[in-house]
């Protein structure tokens, strides 16, 4: 019942209960006074009534106008108007109810109807306001349970009224902010992951360009071919810190919205076959075959091709740093589900540890200590494809495939 519901019957209960209440005690308590008085029930309702104790005949009396006979009363009305009831002399007269009598009795009435007003009024407002009263109280005790700390706080509440909204309500906003707080605490981590990664992949080629400068200045290198050397090795550190940068900047952009996409209708399909056509060549001489198997035109998303390119370029890049055989291969196909496009890239390397699937996509994240030579990537380009992905509003997740291998599926919203 609803607490609106619960006043409209308390407002109404206020008012009938009294009365039934009244009715039932005046009934008790006239049946009380009869016996106490010895009243005849029949002569209740006249308002001037004299007893007279002798023998009558039976007959006119008066002014001839009989209230009514039996064998043994007779009742008529006097030249004065008052009603006369003439019984045997041998009967008890009954007492006559008199001006006091029926004051008391009003002030029976009048005090039993106060009392029960009041007694209903009790009941039915504890009753309303034990419904209101309870709700706050337990919401109170919520809000003091998430200013304490406690986010994973949840109330139990099971009744059906207005209350079960806001408690619903309560518990869907302490779930958004435990979301939030643990959110927070995640990029919090992250952000020191960052800085430290961002340290420790600038440091490398810095101190080697460092190195190779005091050797130079040091004249180390004494002949043109190994100042030549030595050139060429801080030119490939230089280059290798500006695209850390580079990658970094990216990435800082597309985190806060800040990079400006330009979207297109594109046939993904055909999309992959002019990457792959265009870049085969090129990763076969990075030792990484690529095989492509898609279903063919028709499937549409709707992308900014630069960055679909790239996304795909860092996922064989990454294939290509941690392949473990000399050749290693890709496995690139494409199909429709349900109304989105899945892509799907499976190379043959060593894959990742299970508890690390979920991280790879993480900046300068980088599964094991195999992994951490700055020379093999920043650990940024699967963060950024990841940014990339959402950004078209889709998916990409990372599974291990089954014999060895690690399998990147791509999800995209499909477009007619």
């Amino acid at each position: 019942m609803t607490i609106r519901e619960r006043i409209r019957l308390s407002n109404t209960m206020m008012i009938i209960l009294p009365m039934v209440l009244t009715l039932v005690m005046g009934g008790i308590l006239s049946f009380i006074i009869i016996g106490i008085a010895g009243i005849d029930p029949r002569y209740m309702s006249y308002e001037r009534i004299v007893y007279e104790t002798h023998s009558v005949a039976l007959g006119a009396a008066g002014d001839g106008s009989y209230a009514f006979v039996t064998d043994d009363v007779l009742v008529y009305r006097a030249d004065d108007g008052r009603y006369v009831i003439a019984l045997p002399d041998d009967t008890a007269l009954p007492a006559e109810i008199n001006t006091s009598q029926r004051f008391s009795i009003a002030v029976l009435f009048l005090s039993f109807l106060l009392v029960a007003v009041y007694l209903t009024n009790r009941a039915l407002t504890r009753y309303v306001f034990r419904s209101i009263v309870v709700p706050i109280e337990t919401l109170v005790n919520g809000v003091h349970e998430i200013r304490d700390g406690n986010l994973a706080y949840r109330i139990d509440y099971t009744q059906k009224d207005e209350f079960a909204g806001v408690c619903s309500d309560f518990n869907e906003m302490a779930a958004q902010l435990l979301d939030m707080v643990n959110a927070r605490r995640e990029d919090e981590a992250n952000r020191r992951e960052l800085i430290a990664g961002i340290s420790h992949d600038l440091r490398t080629p810095l101190t080697s360009v460092k190195a190779y400068l005091e050797g130079l200045e040091q004249g180390v290198a004494s002949t043109p071919e190994a100042r030549r050397k030595y050139f060429d090795t801080i030119k490939g550190k230089t280059d290798d810190m500006e695209h850390i940068i580079t990658q970094l900047s990216l990435f800082s952009k597309l985190d806060i919205g800040d990079f400006p996409f330009n979207l297109e209708h594109i046939d993904i399909g055909q999309e992959l076959v002019r990457f792959v056509d265009s870049h085969e060549k090129e990763y076969s001489e990075k030792g990484l075959e690529i095989s492509l198997a898609a279903e063919g035109d028709g499937l549409y998303a709707e992308i900014d091709v630069v960055q679909f390119r790239n996304v795909i370029y860092n996922i064989l890049e990454n294939s290509v740093k941690y392949k473990v055989r000399e050749r290693g291969e890709v496995r690139v196909s494409c199909r429709r589900d349900g109304d989105g496009v899945v892509i799907v890239l499976a190379d043959d390397g060593p894959g990742v540890p299970g508890d690390a699937l979920g991280r790879i996509f993480d900046v300068f994240y980088r599964s094991d200590s195999a992994r951490n030579d700055p020379s093999k990537g920043s650990g940024l380009g699967l963060a950024i494809s990841k940014k990339v992905i959402v950004r078209f509003g889709g998916s990409i997740r990372a599974e291990n495939v089954d014999g060895g291998g690690l399998m990147m599926v791509v999800t995209l919203p499909g477009v007619d």
